[in-house]
């Protein structure tokens, strides 16, 4: 172990030029708005966001989803089209039947099988087109979150400090399956109701009919209907898009808190909670129940408008044939009357229903921004987990930076923005030691905890870190793990988790779903890594569980864990996992607060024998007699001081300040 202050330059690990490196100003230094720890912007408009996740599914042009989806385009047309044509059909059957002429009316009725087939089975063929596009979208786009959001750690940075969004669970499931399947219904639509393209196919052929049969006058009719109603949609729908965004948000805090009370149910119990915890449901139900009656208030005008466009457009449709036959003096027969109606009628039904989706749209639109959100969000973490590599990849490869490439700054400048604690980025090296050197520990809000961390720790040399609560115990880890990435200076420890590397022992140890067998290979897959029955019972003998798998089963038993262990259990099953992978460094975070003392001595003696180097946070002190370094944090000075064990002069001593 060495002890560095702020003076002492750390002997190189990775680089012998390492000190060259230190004198020249480190860019950092040098841009301080690069470096400021401000949380990332959301940017983007609703819309925006839907094209760049829509973007996903079609990433350039000539790709199976975009043939899929080209394709959707063309059955939907079609399919609009024999809708027109069935029009003329009625024509033909009124006509017929007007004449009395037979055989006119058995060629209508084989042509219209003949059509209401084909229009079946392109219609079936589309629907199943439409549906199979939406799943392969929800895929791209829960692949493409998912490889970022368990990358550079940004699950854990989506949950904590000024990056953190809410509810990143709902906005990855829900919320994505909700803008990949709404989208495709609201475009091509579903087995019962049309989509906006089909509609918007049926007003274009309808209107070019209508001019055909009548005359622009009766089409700038119809069309100054819909124009009303469009103006006024607008008007109503504009609130209704912010209420929908809220409404998910509640959503998915009201589930939340039904998750929280399931996860602490036995505290709960314990301390009798149940009225507090009814409340806090019941309030976010409140106001799940208020921001909706207010988005049912909001939208009781606009349905009022769009039922009254879409019932009273049935009397428009016998107004303009009056138009025709009154005012422009043409001569109809009945079934041209009767086409020309269904023509009126078709269009301004396209346009009624164009508008009714308008609601449809408006909700997502608010799952589109919330899903983009989430996205730009971990678009952002990996191109800062990149840089943070390529910094890495220089700093091991021992590349030197060109004192020309630097920028000019005056001294004094260099040297105010060098005491800045906040808003640095810290620099972390792959190595085989671990070493703390500059560390200015704060949260990520920027509260100060601990100036000038220095610390070396080689094989062998066993290090405790203590102090009163809040002082930073934890958040050391935190940074040593690279959770906390901006608190300046350099950190050096071993890139590789498990054998030969590093390997973290929280005080509630990470159950993962699966048997026991993948408990104890966690974070590697049981099926891939190379083990033998008999080592994982010897790893489990090791912290008295030799009686676990029999209790569960065998070792392939899965079971719901949380319920089977005890939290000491838990602590056991942990350290088993940390036996089983052999690491060259354990962090400790109160690890052993639930053993016995005699399992506790057990397990330190075990892992000091196998050559794993402990860096331990611990409250107890029997634990500390099994390190050989301390590190003692004082809360009211914001200092870390470094001593061996045997210089402690008592245990009261490394809690005075």
């Amino acid at each position: 172990m060495q002890i560095e202050d702020e003076h002492t330059v750390m002997r190189p690990l990775l680089d012998p030029d390492a000190e060259i490196h230190r004198t020249i100003p480190d860019s950092s230094d040098l841009d301080e708005d690069s470096q400021e720890d401000t949380p990332i912007s959301v940017k983007g408009t609703a819309m925006g966001h839907l094209r760049k996740i829509l973007r996903i599914a079609l990433p350039r042009f000539f790709c199976k989803a975009t043939v899929k989806f080209i394709s959707i385009f063309l059955l939907i047309t079609i399919v609009a089209m024999m809708g027109m044509y069935n029009a003329k059909l009625s024509n033909g059957f009124v006509s017929s039947l007007q004449e009395k002429n037979g055989i006119g009316f058995v060629v209508s009725g084989i042509e219209a099988l003949i059509l209401s087939t084909l229009f079946t089975m392109f219609y079936t063929i589309s629907i199943f087109l439409n549906q199979s596009f939406s799943i392969d979208w929800r895929s791209k786009v829960v692949g493409l979150t998912h490889s970022k959001y368990f990358n550079y750690r940004a699950y854990y940075r989506l949950q904590h400090g000024k990056e953190s969004l809410d509810n990143p669970d709902q906005r990855l499931t829900a919320d994505t399956t909700s803008v990949t399947t709404d989208f495709c219904s609201i475009l091509f639509g579903t087995p019962v109701r049309d989509g906006v393209y089909y509609q918007i196919v049926s007003v274009l052929s309808s209107a070019i009919l209508i001019f055909r049969e009548a005359s622009w006058v009766a089409l700038a009719v119809a069309f100054t209907w819909f124009l009303f109603g469009f103006i006024l949609n607008k008007i109503l729908i504009k609130p209704i898009i912010a209420l929908s965004y809220r409404q998910n948000n509640m959503e998915g805090d009201f589930r939340f808190v039904h998750v929280r009370a399931r996860t602490f149910a036995e505290s709960i119990a314990f301390y009798k909670g149940e009225p507090r915890e009814k409340k806090i449901v019941d309030d976010s139900m409140n106001e799940v129940v208020g921001n909706f009656t207010q988005l049912i208030n909001r939208r009781i005008p606009l349905n009022f408008s769009n039922y009254f466009i879409s019932n009273f457009g049935a009397c428009v449709s016998f107004v303009i044939p009056g138009i025709t036959v009154f005012v422009l003096h043409k001569d109809l027969a009945v079934g041209q009357v009767i086409e020309l109606a269904q023509y009126i009628n078709m269009l301004l039904r396209g346009l009624s229903e164009i508008l009714n989706y308008g609601q449809d749209f408006s909700t997502l639109l608010g799952a589109s921004s919330r899903v983009g959100e989430i996205i730009d969000r971990l678009d952002e973490f990996e191109k800062r987990g990149l840089e943070e590599d390529r910094e890495i990849l220089k700093n091991s490869t021992g590349l030197h930076i060109a004192k020309e490439m630097v920028p000019v700054a005056s001294e004094a400048t260099i040297q105010k923005k060098r005491q800045r604690r906040a808003a640095k980025a810290t620099r972390y090296q792959n190595g085989n030691e671990v070493v703390m050197e500059n560390i200015q520990l704060h949260t990520p809000d920027g509260d100060r905890l601990i100036d000038d961390i220095n610390i070396h720790v080689g094989d062998g040399e066993h290090l405790v870190i203590v102090g009163p609560s809040g002082t930073g115990k934890s958040s050391i880890l935190r940074v040593m793990a690279g959770l906390w990435r901006n608190c300046g200076g350099t950190v050096i420890r071993p890139d590789k988790i498990g054998p030969g590397g590093l390997f973290f022992v929280p005080q509630r140890p990470y159950i993962v779903v699966g048997s026991l067998r993948d408990q104890l290979c966690y974070p590697f897959e049981a099926s891939k890594h190379v083990h033998t029955n008999t080592h994982l019972m010897h790893v489990l003998e090791l912290v008295g569980l030799e009686d676990l798998p029999q209790r569960i089963g065998d070792l392939d038993s899965v079971t719901q864990w949380e319920d089977v262990l005890s939290l000491g259990e838990q602590q056991r099953l942990g350290f088993a996992r940390m036996f089983f992978h052999m690491p060259r460094y354990a962090i400790l975070d109160e690890a052993t607060a639930s053993l016995d003392f005699p399992l506790e001595k057990k397990i330190y003696q075990t892992a000091k024998s196998m050559g794993i180097t402990l860096i331990s946070v611990a409250h107890r002190t029997s634990a500390f007699p099994f390190h050989d370094w301390v590190l003692k944090l004082s809360k009211k000075s914001h200092s870390a001081t470094l001593m061996r064990w045997e210089d402690v002069p008592n245990i009261d001593s490394l809690y005075a300040e």
